[in-house]
């Protein structure tokens, strides 16, 4: 199956998107999709998705990120077509929680088993201004 490479990427001489048949990159798409979506945005699956956004505006409170983690959690592992998620780790810079700063970040660890059980990491930095998405292993 052929999926959009993330982060995305155009090939120089047709301008195409480049593309991967990885399931690796399925899973990543899919974790971005359903990360990124707010519940009720999808017309006929209000329930789908995690809210990332939302998360920008709560307190910086190791209570709402673990309700949050709680939730992501559950909403990725129900909604993922491939792979499940074994661990979400929430982190705010230091200097976030000064109260000085103008542009929030938040940063999401995301753990991950794709069969035949490869274990991968995926990193979201979300701002006020972008998200960006960085593989690990």
């Amino acid at each position: 199956m052929k999926t959009i490479a993330i982060p995305f990427s155009f090939q120089s001489d047709t301008g195409a998107v480049n593309y991967t048949e990885s399931l690796d990159a399925l899973v990543r798409q899919n974790i971005f999709d359903i990360l990124s979506t707010s519940p009720g945005e999808r017309v006929m699956n209000p329930k789908y998705g995690a809210g990332l956004r939302n998360l920008l505006f709560e307190e910086l409170d190791p209570l709402v990120f673990a309700e949050y983690r709680m939730d992501a959690m559950q909403e990725l592992n129900e909604y993922m077509t491939v792979g499940k998620v074994t661990d979400l780790k929430i982190e705010v810079p230091s200097n976030d929680f000064s109260g000085m700063e103008d542009d929030t970040t938040v940063r999401l660890s995301i753990k991950y088993v794709v069969p035949p059980y490869n274990s991968s990491v995926v990193v979201f930095n979300l701002s006020n201004s972008q998200t960006t998405l960085y593989g690990g292993a």
